[in-house]
């Protein structure tokens, strides 16, 4: 009995034992953690590169389409106020009556899928006629058409709807990416993850408009080259709009800036936040305290502390100061770290 006692006891784990176990498991698990991220972050990061390719193919598709192309889409609304808010604003197709400022990253959603996800009518004025025509497009994409009978679409806005049977007045490209390539935020909550933060007036989890999102949950910034441009950036001391002459930059850094920044232009506001501090902390936004002489010859002076305007510097160019892709865009993904203007992001160009 007691031999049989002796084997059993033999065989059970002391408490030294079970806590050595215990600590090399802790330790293996230490060990294979930060490998699991890496290759998850990896995954991600190849995930959103094919998000940004899927976009730039989409783009080219849009351009293509004689119905709503012949060029790349806006980045911005095409008012033509002195105001800087005032040339974000267009007219809601979600709530009749509401205008507000929409950046390129939600432009580019209405110019691939539509504002109500059924297809573009592109970027048109849509109404031509009545005794007070529209001049510019941003004042037709709304939902709203005259209410008499069937909608004229000479009267009707760019996502107005047929009541007899609930399809567009207004012709329609088709989509030209869709969801399995790359996901929508909601415009009415936040689908990305917990600790990204829609700063909004409202103090709500939302937006007015749904960007695309890369494979971490963060909007895709969207920028058009402006051909008119004569600078690689506006020359403005506030990063705000120089809409005309040799101030004209080919890249508009307020095309995006009310996700980017509380404070420039005065008044734009709502910054995308990934960490719930109280303000942005993305790098692209305007070199604090520029003078807007971008007029600069490299490449001594060529800006270099992470800005707008240091970031999409074309370095290859060595004959003149000159943006990357002068002639097309930009698509920008923050990457893993959710701060625009890193080393880590992802974008469509070196």
């Amino acid at each position: 009995m007691q031999s049989g006692k002796r084997r059993r006891r033999a065989g059970a784990f002391t408490l030294v034992e079970l806590l050595a176990v215990i600590a090399i498991i802790g330790l293996l698990i230490s060990i294979l953690l930060p490998a699991v991220g890496a290759v998850r972050k990896a995954a991600k990061n190849t995930v959103s590169r094919s998000v940004l390719s899927s976009l730039q193919t989409a783009l080219d598709n849009y351009k293509a389409d004689g119905r709503v192309g012949g060029g790349y889409p806006y980045s911005r609304s095409d008012q033509t106020t002195t105001s800087t808010l005032g040339l974000l604003n267009v007219q809601s197709p979600y709530d009749t009556g509401r205008k507000f400022e929409i950046s390129g990253a939600g432009l580019l959603v209405w110019a691939l899928a539509g504002a109500d996800y059924l297809g573009t009518p592109g970027f048109n004025v849509f109404r031509t006629g009545g005794t007070s025509p529209s001049t510019l497009w941003s004042q037709d994409t709304d939902a709203g058409a005259v209410p008499t009978g069937s909608p004229d679409p000479s009267q009707s806005g760019a996502y107005a709807m047929r009541t007899t049977d609930g399809q567009p007045v207004q012709p329609r490209a088709t989509r030209f990416i869709e969801a399995d390539n790359a996901r929508i935020s909601k415009r009415t909550e936040a689908s990305a993850p917990a600790q990204f933060v829609f700063d909004m007036e409202e103090g709500k989890l939302a937006r007015d408009y749904p960007m695309f999102l890369d494979a971490f949950g963060f909007p895709v910034l969207y920028w058009r080259a402006d051909p008119a441009g004569r600078r690689w950036v506006d020359k403005t001391p506030d990063g705000s709009i120089a809409t005309t002459g040799a101030d004209r930059g080919i890249y508009h850094w307020t095309d995006n800036a009310s996700l980017l920044s509380s404070t420039v232009p005065s008044g734009s506001g709502n910054p995308l936040r990934t960490d719930g501090s109280g303000g942005a902390r993305h790098r692209l936004g305007w070199p604090n305290g520029a003078t807007g002489d971008w007029s600069w010859t490299p490449p001594a002076n060529v800006p270099s502390d992470g800005s707008f305007p240091a970031w999409i510097i074309d370095r290859q160019v060595q004959a003149r100061i000159a943006p990357v892709r002068p002639d097309s865009y930009l698509l920008v993904s923050p990457g893993a770290d959710g701060v625009y203007g890193t080393s880590d992001d992802i974008s469509n160009f070196k």
